[in-house]
């Protein structure tokens, strides 16, 4: 059920660069064109370079996911199969140990008759 919930859950949106907003005067025009001609010398490569990093760390973080997917539901099935083996083993001990009460109450009952026809 929580697999099925966390595969419905919808992707979160792309990153995208912050666009300045123009303004109507021509001082708020040249404001903004300052500002984007500033924001792409000091902070589009390193942006840039940062998303290609995470871009590098989310496959990562994707392919270990898998894997401990694929691992979880390996391991499931080995718990299936090796239930499936203990439950008659734990049937078979419980009428072994059923039989051997019932072979020591005859004993001791046989004990009890020894001793009293003694």
């Amino acid at each position: 059920a929580m697999k099925a919930q966390i595969n419905q859950q919808a992707a979160p949106p792309n990153l995208t660069e912050f666009a300045f907003p123009a303004s109507a005067t021509p001082f708020g025009a040249l404001v903004s064109k300052l500002r984007q001609a500033w924001s792409s010398i000091a902070a589009k490569w390193l942006v840039r370079h940062l998303q290609q990093q995470q871009a590098v760390q989310n496959d990562y973080f994707q392919q270990q996911i898998e894997r401990l997917t694929i691992q979880t539901e390996s391991q499931a099935a080995e718990i299936e199969q090796l239930l499936a083996a203990l439950l008659p083993t734990q049937h078979a001990f419980h009428q072994l140990a059923a039989d051997f009460s019932k072979r020591q109450q005859q004993l001791d009952q046989f004990s009890a008759e020894q001793k009293s026809s003694s």
